[in-house]
C-alpha cells in the first residue's frame, strides 16, 4: 500500500512539472493585446511655402456713369508665400493641426479704362489665416498622407486697395495631400493643399465706379509648403 502510495505521489508530482513547463512554453506565444494608443502632443513647429492666389470673379465691361467711357476688369492671379506657427496633436491614424498663418499674395482685379492708365485693385494681399487641419495616415508602406481642414481668413484694410472695397474676413476649405521626408531626429512633412474660398469677399459701393463690372470675387489658394517638427 505504501508503495502504491509513494508511486501515486510521485506520478503527481510529475505531472504538475509537466503541466506548469507546458504552460510556461504556452505563455510565450500568447502576443501581447496591443492597447489603443492615447493622444500624445508632438509639439509646436514652423512651416513654409509657396502659394499661388487664385481668384474667381464675375465680371463684365460697362460704362462709367456720366461718361462715354468704358471699364473693363479681370482678375489677375500671383504667386506669393507663406509662413506658419502650428502645433500637431496625434492619435493612432490621425493628427490634429492648428496653427497661425500669415500669407502673402499679390492676386487682383485688373481695371482697364479707356484713355485712362490701367489700375490694380489687390484682393486679401496680406492675411493672417487661423487654419485647423485633420491629417489621417494610412499605416501602409510610402503611402501618403491626407488633409482636410477649415480655413478662417482675416484681412486688414490697411493692406487692402481702394477700389474694390473688401470684407474683412473669408472663409475657406482645405484638402492636401502630404508626405514625410526623413530629416534624422525631426520630421520635415511635403504638403500640397488647397483651399477653397466659400465667401464672396466683395463689398460693392456705389460711389466705385471702378468696380461697377464686378459682381462677386471668391480667393481660392493653392499652395505646396514645408513642415518642420
Amino acid at each position: 500500500m505504501k508503495k502504491l502510495l509513494l508511486l501515486l505521489a510521485v506520478l503527481m508530482i510529475s505531472l504538475a512539472s509537466l503541466a506548469q513547463d507546458t504552460l510556461a512554453v504556452d505563455s510565450t506565444k500568447v502576443k501581447k493585446v496591443k492597447k489603443p494608443k492615447k493622444a500624445v502632443a508632438n509639439g509646436f513647429g514652423l512651416s513654409m511655402g509657396l502659394i499661388y492666389g487664385m481668384l474667381r470673379a464675375e465680371t463684365e465691361a460697362k460704362f462709367i456713369p456720366n461718361s462715354n467711357k468704358i471699364v473693363k476688369s479681370e482678375p489677375v492671379n500671383k504667386t506669393g508665400v507663406s509662413a506658419a506657427i502650428f502645433y500637431e496633436y496625434s492619435w493612432s491614424k490621425w493628427t490634429l493641426r492648428p496653427a497661425v498663418e500669415a500669407n502673402l499674395a499679390l492676386a487682383h482685379i485688373k481695371y482697364d479704362v479707356e484713355r485712362f492708365n490701367d489700375e490694380e485693385g489687390y484682393i486679401f494681399p496680406l492675411t493672417i489665416d487661423l487654419p485647423v487641419s485633420l491629417m489621417y495616415h494610412p499605416e501602409r508602406k510610402n503611402w501618403p498622407s491626407f488633409m482636410i481642414g477649415a480655413r478662417p481668413i482675416f484681412n486688414s484694410d490697411q493692406f487692402s486697395s481702394i477700389h474694390p472695397k473688401t470684407a474683412n474676413f473669408a472663409f475657406n476649405g482645405d484638402v492636401g495631400i502630404s508626405y514625410v521626408i526623413p530629416a534624422g531626429k525631426n520630421k520635415m512633412r511635403v504638403e500640397l493643399v488647397y483651399s477653397y474660398g466659400f465667401i464672396d469677399v466683395l463689398k460693392k459701393e456705389e460711389n466705385d465706379t471702378y468696380s461697377i463690372g464686378v459682381n462677386n470675387i471668391y480667393r481660392d489658394i493653392l499652395g505646396l509648403k514645408l513642415y518642420f517638427n
